[in-house]
């Protein structure tokens, strides 16, 4: 997302986890209480690496820090834990 900052990556982010959070349960699980989520890491250049493999690894650890808080998360890397 060229020209985004944290902010706007994560409410990008945003409307699509609510979206799949909200979306009914997939075939053939029809009448289950089966919810979908989404975490999300996000990163940003040049806070968070100078290049693509630094940045997805920082998308990659917030994202995993998100699942660690329960799913269904945006975290931006520099929220994460060092």
């Amino acid at each position: 997302m060229p020209e985004t900052d944290q902010a706007g990556a994560r409410g990008d982010r945003e409307p699509l986890r609510e979206a799949l959070y909200a979306a009914p349960p997939p075939p053939p699980h029809p009448g289950s209480s089966f919810k979908l989520t989404a975490s999300f890491g996000v990163a940003t250049y040049p806070s968070d690496g100078d290049d693509a493999r630094t940045l997805l690894d920082a998308a990659d650890r917030a994202m995993y820090v998100g699942k660690a808080k329960g799913r269904n998360v945006v975290v931006v890397a520099q929220e994460r834990p060092q």
